[in-house]
């Protein structure tokens, strides 16, 4: 909240000109400290993963692992709060996460398992910083050169990098969790079909998304293309 609030008035005053009101200003410093707190976790989930290898989904939690899952889910709250507040028509984005938030707080209490939202969480957050910059250039391009150069330029590359960790990437490592969680001894039945369901979940709004910029992205080609 607090590095928020300091992207919150640079936000202000970097912007001010254009006088987007205190709620998209809010949303720009979401999306500032989004691009942070995702590659934190990616690569200190990275790391968890590396030093528990070869993993079992079901292997016990360390102190690490929920030193950086209490990390995570305190950035999930504070923007399921500010998505509640000032975008409540974003029903996709809440239930995300509701589900990701529900998903970490009971492997926490249940002292097993962590280790498999760890691994959801590398390739969902691996394209956050990209995503992030991609989503506060959009906002700002209309009223400022610089981001739409930066957005026009980024967007091909963005939606790349999006589908291949999304959807080339996303369902054999979704695949693996669900596996993983299904086998275990250690969960009980309600856990593992509703984890599974979970992560499945996750992964199949991604595609919805891959789909959505792939289409974004061919229609601003052919839109160029006219304009040549």
């Amino acid at each position: 909240m607090a590095a928020t609030s300091v992207f919150l008035v640079a936000v202000h005053v970097c912007c001010g000109k254009a006088r987007y009101g205190w709620i998209k200003e809010l949303q720009l410093a979401v999306c500032c400290m989004a691009g942070i707190h995702g590659a934190t976790t990616t690569y200190l989930s990275a790391k968890e993963i590396l030093e528990a290898w070869p993993v079992a989904m079901d292997m016990e939690n360390t102190t690490q692992q929920e030193r950086v899952v209490f990390l995570s889910t305190g950035y999930f709250l504070f923007d399921l709060l500010q998505l509640l507040v000032t975008q409540p028509h974003e029903i996709l984005f809440i239930l995300h996460h509701f589900i990701v938030t529900s998903y970490m707080m009971s492997s926490y209490v249940l002292g097993y398992g962590m280790i498999s939202s760890l691994v959801m969480m590398c390739i969902g957050e691996v394209t956050s910083p990209l995503l992030n910059a991609w989503l506060v250039a959009k906002d700002l391009k209309k009223d400022y050169e610089a981001p739409r150069k930066f957005f026009d330029w980024l967007s091909p590359f963005f939606t790349i990098i999006y589908v291949f960790f999304r959807t080339i990437m996303g369902p054999p490592v979704t695949y693996w969790v669900v596996d993983g969680v299904l086998k275990s001894n250690k969960l009980g039945p309600l856990v593992r079909y509703s984890w599974s369901i979970m992560v499945t979940l996750g992964t199949l709004g991604s595609q919805a998304w891959s789909f959505k910029l792939v289409k974004g992205m061919m229609k601003r080609r052919k839109s160029q293309k006219k304009i040549a």
